[in-house]
């Protein structure tokens, strides 16, 4: 899930979020990529957590605006 996002002024978007799998992960960055007006959507850290039931990885992307 996603719990965080900014835009900057100069078009740089960065997104922190959770998920149970780095595939997951991998599959946002994919989709990101065929967005039309945005490109280089990249990973930008991954930290695991364990907690009692599950592992949660959180991670970070970073992406920008296409300049027109």
């Amino acid at each position: 899930s996603l719990s965080w996002f900014d835009v900057s002024e100069s078009g740089s978007i960065k997104l922190e979020g959770s998920t149970f799998t780095i595939d997951a992960i991998a599959d946002v960055i994919r989709k990101l990529n065929a967005v039309a007006f945005l490109e280089n959507a990249q990973f930008n850290f991954l930290k695991e957590k364990e907690t009692e039931e599950k592992k949660i990885v959180e991670f970070g992307i970073i992406t920008r605006l296409k300049s027109q």
